[in-house]
């Protein structure tokens, strides 16, 4: 019985030692979105990015989007998502090759991934605007 105990509480400790770091972003200027950061996820991506030159410097990290109030995707049964985000740290764009959408009881809806991407698929991040925010945070 304490052999059992004890291989219960090491298993507990190991899978509670991956928690993500999460830093609240804030909100969108519309109030619908709350954006999260998991600190512990940003690194640096050093896949090949097609069309890109050689001195890129691209940053990835895991970003989630809690969409509340009267936001669209909630009509659509969506609570939030969680995103991998590509950051552009050169000319501050961003791209999002991967993402999961789960439902209210935390069961995935949808998800997507795209193997196949070029620089070309990356995003302008306007200034003062939560993509801003999120490759800042990343990057710097």
């Amino acid at each position: 019985m304490r052999k059992l105990l004890c291989l219960f509480v090491l298993g507990f400790f190991s899978v509670s030692v991956s928690a993500a770091n999460w830093l609240d972003l804030g909100k969108s200027n519309d109030n619908n979105t709350q954006t999260f950061l998991d600190l512990d996820s940003i690194k640096k991506y050093n896949q090949r990015v097609l069309l890109s030159s050689n001195n890129e410097n691209y940053n990835s990290a895991f970003v989630q989007f809690t969409y509340i109030n009267n936001h669209e995707n909630r009509k659509e049964g969506w609570y939030y998502s969680k995103n991998f985000v590509i950051a552009n740290c050169i000319d501050e764009s961003f791209y999002t090759p991967s993402v999961i959408i789960y439902g209210f009881k935390d069961e995935v809806i949808d998800s997507y991934q795209d193997k196949n991407f070029t620089k070309l698929d990356f995003n302008v991040a306007f200034p003062e605007t939560v993509a801003e925010s999120i490759i800042k945070a990343i990057c710097y």
